[in-house]
């Protein structure tokens, strides 16, 4: 069996649904909240679940109340916890304002130790998987940032494929990190927003920018970019959705299951697509 390695936060999140989105200075009125397992990590692994590919999350989380409720929606979520560690840390949250036209806004807490600190560890992982990926907001804390460059070196050298989600604060904020990182992955999948403001760092005709770029376009499908050109993946169907959260990481899950099972960019693209909207088919109920 397959495993995919997944490296990145386990998140509380916590959605608040209100009637129009707050200016300063006023009020609005929440229509529903919920609380549930989150990250662009665990989201991935969670969508991987029930396939016939194992995945295999990274993570940690706290000692604290965010804490339980993660440890037993795990268990419920039946992710394999072989290499998730609960740690004296903070478990992290974020608070998702969701408006009537499926718009949100984020207020974000991360822990401050979200993977772990035990080198031997990574080791152990990278050994354990055929296929690694990472999420980009690891990039934006140094000891974080080390781990994570470690884990991609050391499954390059394996010859196991390593796939990155930028997140768009990362790109914003540690672009120099984002420039490394491409130097050590196989396929990148930022959003058309992530990659716009990466592009004009980007060399295409050096031959330094050397992984596959797969740029997610929303409703569109994806983008295809490598050393040949550009071509767009549509998606089959269209999906309009008031609640979008996880859709990119579900199109992760889709795209690393076409690739194992396939290893054939295009397909892995429709795989990720069909994901992606299977997903925000299943959070419109």
């Amino acid at each position: 069996m397959n495993k995919v390695g997944i490296i990145g936060d386990i998140i509380l999140d916590i959605l608040l649904q209100v009637d129009e989105f707050p200016v300063e200075d006023s009020e609005v009125v929440l229509k529903d909240e919920q609380y549930r397992l989150g990250g662009s990590a665990l989201n991935t692994a969670y969508e991987l679940v029930p396939t016939h590919l194992h995945p295999l999350l990274l993570s940690t989380f706290g000692k604290d109340t965010a804490g339980g409720f993660i440890k037993e929606a795990l268990k419920k979520a039946r992710i394999d916890d072989l290499f998730i560690f609960q740690e004296e840390t903070n478990t992290g949250k974020i608070y998702i304002l969701l408006s009537p036209n499926g718009k949100r806004t984020m207020i974000s807490s991360r822990s401050s130790m979200p993977i772990p600190m035990d080198d031997s560890i990574y080791e152990k992982f990278i050994n354990s998987i055929n296929w690694l990926h990472c999420s980009g907001y690891l990039l934006g804390e140094e000891e974080q940032y080390e781990r994570a460059i470690f884990a991609m070196k050391q499954a390059k050298k394996n010859r196991i494929p390593v796939s990155l989600d930028p997140g768009t604060n990362t790109v914003r904020n540690h672009l120099s990190e984002v420039l490394e990182a491409l130097q050590h992955i196989d396929y990148f999948l930022p959003n058309r927003e992530e990659f716009d403001l990466l592009n004009k760092s980007l060399d295409f005709d050096s031959g330094i920018s050397d992984p596959t770029f797969i740029i997610k376009e929303g409703a569109k499908g994806v983008s295809v970019k490598n050393s040949k050109g550009t071509y767009l993946v549509p998606t089959l169907r269209a999906v309009t959705a008031t609640d979008s959260i996880g859709a990119g990481d579900a199109f992760n899950a889709g795209f690393i299951f076409g690739m194992l099972t396939t290893r054939d960019v295009k397909t892995a693209c429709q795989k990720g697509n069909e994901f992606a909207a299977r997903r925000l088919k299943k959070q419109q109920r």
